[in-house]
């Protein structure tokens, strides 16, 4: 049986009080749960404080149901900077020097009947109703995007498999695009189940008679950032009337780099003049070979170039995606076998000879 339970740690309190009777028919159990400024998760995706008022009663054997009401006084969704690469399938792994594996039916086969026959044991679910309050303080962050959010949710399904349902409205917010600040005209969290709401957010303003928009949608995992306007332009076009007020072709280099690394920081992507898009267009401008954006082992996102400025002489400047430090490349062909290559940085100096040889 228990009476009550108080914990506390850093950030707020948790208190629980009641009776669970594990040997009684049904094993009935019936917990409050209270909290006050609990910070139960801390992440660059979520940190969120909690005034909880919930009780949790039911059978351990036949499944709980937990109810009640929860307030997030102050909270903060975070919108990642840049994506982490996909997961790569390793297949089926084989351990050297100790034979080869038993098939998995085989490993079932042996197991012994009295094993086989006992069913995996699965703990009863838990039960959803909750109501979430968000009087405000709710911020949304990230890629430019700085919102502050309220509204209402209900919150059903299992702990296992919450489902969100409600929205956060907007109170006021910004999107920040290098110097330049536009305000939201409209912003909204929309959740219809799962934990992840869909972004919908839209700021609207007019240069020289051309009217920019700049959508966000998408899941805060994976948003989407779109500049459009009226009349219709190419997206380069847009960003160059929306940061300098001025076409492409008014631009200076540095200008224009601006513009592409602005791009990448909005939207997340890393991409390369080989797509053929908004980096290709630029770096032929440019008279470049070679134009893109890559990030730095810090997450922060840089414009990497290169080109050849003479017969057999290249050279490139890059962000620094493996030592965080930004450098300037320089490589010679000395013969169409071997080239000497040179790198200056912040944090110093190196050269050395490449020879290749095809065999």
């Amino acid at each position: 049986m228990l009476e009550s339970l108080t914990a506390s740690g850093t950030r707020g309190t948790l208190s629980a009080q009641g009776e669970a009777r594990p040997f009684a028919p049904g094993q009935p159990l019936r917990i409050a749960l209270t909290s006050q400024g609990l910070q139960p998760v801390t992440s660059d995706l979520f940190t969120g404080l909690f005034n909880t008022d919930l009780l949790l009663d039911g059978g351990l054997a036949s499944g709980l149901r937990a109810s009640g009401r929860i307030e997030i006084p102050e909270a903060t969704l975070g919108i990642p900077t840049g994506l982490p690469g996909s997961v790569a399938d390793l297949g089926d792994v084989r351990e050297v020097g100790r034979g080869a594996p038993v098939p998995r039916r085989a490993r079932a086969a042996s197991a012994t009947p009295a094993a086989a026959s006992q069913p995996d044991p699965q703990a009863a679910p838990i039960a959803l109703d909750i109501n979430v309050v968000i009087p405000g303080r709710f911020y949304v962050r990230g890629r430019g995007l700085d919102a502050e959010m309220e509204g209402n949710l209900k919150v059903g399904g299992t702990a296992s498999a919450p489902n969100i349902t409600g929205s956060l409205n907007m109170v006021r917010g910004t999107f920040t695009l290098i110097d330049r600040r536009l305000s939201f005209s409209r912003g909204n969290l929309a959740f219809s189940g799962g934990v992840m709401p869909d972004l919908d957010f839209l700021a609207t303003t007019t240069v020289q008679s051309t009217t920019i928009n700049v959508a966000i949608s998408g899941k805060p995992t994976a948003p989407k950032v779109e500049f459009t306007s009226s009349p219709e332009l190419p997206q380069d076009e847009v960003l160059a009337r929306l940061l300098f007020a001025r076409p492409t072709s008014q631009l200076s280099p540095f200008q224009i780099a601006q513009i592409a690394q602005a791009l990448a920081g909005a939207t997340g992507a890393l991409g390369s003049d080989s797509d053929g898009g908004f980096f290709g267009r630029i770096a032929k401008r440019l008279g470049l070979d070679r134009l893109g954006v890559d990030s730095t082992s810090s997450g922060e996102l840089g414009v990497k170039a290169g080109g050849y400025v003479a017969d057999g002489v290249y050279v490139n400047v890059d962000p620094g995606a493996t030592t965080g430090q930004p450098r300037v490349g320089v490589e010679v062909e000395l013969t169409p076998r071997l080239k000497l290559k040179s790198t200056t940085g912040t944090d110093g100096q190196s050269a050395g000879l490449s020879y290749e040889y095809e065999y």
